[in-house]
């Protein structure tokens, strides 16, 4: 499933606006390498046993959603309507451009989680951070209570981008507390991959 939007995804960075970005190879190789399509699948997972069709209306926020690749498949998988919260400025205009006739793809906002206000984060009833060990926890406690979340965190800590790493799942429980409904620790290559999904009840 996750598989048939990669065609979609290359094809929109022909575009001109896309092509001034200036993303390179090497980050659509591990955009879209084994244990990144492996994560992306634990997100499907996840989001199919909230079954957040319940709800009326999600208004969901994606941080760290680099080209807009998985806000697509969200919008159109679950009927979320989406915004992106992404600190790397060229991915805007690639999301955007993927994104042309998502008709429930709300804005690509250029920011830090770190900084944003508790009413900015208020205005969403989902949050998803695929990127949990690019940043401190301190964003998550801005969060409303009630809201769903998605998050995935590793334990990769070569990297020193990774300021965050977790080294279990009861480990990453206690940097984000919630009323889990679904978790899991994934083997991938060289690191394991962890994610946590439930609704936050402070």
């Amino acid at each position: 499933m996750i598989e048939e939007y990669i065609p979609k995804f290359l094809q929109c960075l022909y575009s001109d606006s896309c092509k001034d970005a200036n993303i390179q190879a090497q980050e659509l190789i591990d955009m879209f390498h084994e244990n990144q399509i492996v994560s992306k699948k634990q997100m499907i997972y996840a989001l199919d046993l909230l079954d957040l069709s319940r709800e009326l209306y999600i208004n969901g926020l994606y941080i760290g959603s680099w080209m807009g690749f998985m806000t697509r498949i969200l919008s159109e998988r679950y009927n979320f309507y989406m915004s992106e919260l992404e600190l790397d400025e060229r991915c805007g205009p690639v999301s955007r451009k993927y994104n042309e006739k998502n008709e429930r793809y709300r804005e690509h906002i250029i920011g830090d989680a770190l900084y944003q206000s508790k009413s900015f984060y208020e205005r969403y009833n989902l949050i998803v951070n695929t990127s949990c060990e690019h940043m401190p926890a301190d964003w998550y406690y801005k969060l409303p209570n009630n809201c769903y979340v998605f998050l995935q965190c590793n334990d990769y800590d070569t990297i020193p981008e990774h300021i965050n790493c977790v080294y279990s799942i009861e480990e990453m429980k206690g940097k984000y507390p919630m009323h889990v409904k679904y978790e899991s620790e994934t083997q991938c290559t060289i690191y394991k991959r962890y994610t946590l999904a439930g609704q936050i009840k402070f």
